[in-house]
């Protein structure tokens, strides 16, 4: 009888044990999970807090580069009274262009930098042949064509516009062959390239020039339409024509 009381003391005292114990152990785990909440909850605020300096930071310095990109496009387009905007419209118009055809935002953001420096190689090319009244002769034609190959030598060693290039050494290469920097045929033509040397041609004929008035819109657009397929990409004029509420055949 003695043993069977002693038996059961000690198994109530192992049950208080046990049941202090966990108790124990769950209050030592609240107080550990709590704590570690409150350092989780503390590191996420400074880590949202972080982000959000770095977004600020990243957005001010994409301010200022595109800023930059357009106040050295209006310095080359200053050069000339007739081409004042001309590099803003371009890339005004071949954003619609690119959003016509589908292209990512990515993609229009490059496109738009590009078509703002597709000239800018033009700052080689001396003043008196820029702004001549009547036709150029051989010689200062070939020193306009190598307005492209200048503008990608200026622009290589800036690393972000890297995805630019492309678009800017290309931008008068035709689907026939006729172009230039390398004579590039069809699809070896960057879409960029092919989108911004509509823009420009057509920004080119309806603006004043030195040898002409502007060319009406109607007239510049059939210009665009009659070369499809030969100085123009086929599905960039048909864009072009859409965003021009125009039909494409």
């Amino acid at each position: 009888m003695k043993s069977s009381m002693e038996l059961s003391e000690l198994i109530r005292t192992v049950w208080a044990v046990m049941f202090l114990g966990l108790i124990a152990l769950y209050t030592f785990l609240l107080r550990t999970v709590y704590k570690a909440s409150g350092t989780l909850i503390r590191q996420n605020t400074e880590l949202t807090e972080g982000k959000k300096h770095l977004e600020e930071a990243i957005r001010k310095l994409n301010y200022s580069y595109r800023e930059t990109v357009a106040a050295a496009s209006a310095a080359i387009d200053a050069r000339d009274a007739y081409t004042a905007g001309h590099s803003r419209r371009v890339a005004d118009i071949a954003c619609k262009v690119g959003k016509e055809l589908g292209l990512e935002d990515s993609q229009l953001e490059c496109l738009e930098l590009a078509a703002l420096l597709h000239d800018i190689g033009k700052i080689g090319v001396p003043d008196h042949i820029l702004n001549k009244p009547g036709k150029l002769d051989e010689e200062e034609f070939k020193k306009i064509q190598t307005h492209p190959v200048l503008g990608y030598n200026i622009l290589k060693k800036i690393e972000f516009l890297s995805p630019m290039l492309p678009a800017i050494l290309y931008h008068h290469e035709r689907p026939d062959g006729k172009g230039y920097p390398k004579g590039l045929k069809g699809d070896e033509i960057p879409i960029g390239a092919s989108i911004i040397a509509i823009a420009d041609t057509y920004d080119a004929m309806t603006s004043d020039r030195p040898c002409r008035s502007a060319l009406s819109h109607e007239f510049a657009a059939e210009e665009v339409k009659k070369h499809r397929g030969t100085q123009f990409n086929k599905e960039v004029v048909d864009a072009f024509l859409k965003i021009q509420n125009l039909k494409v055949k």
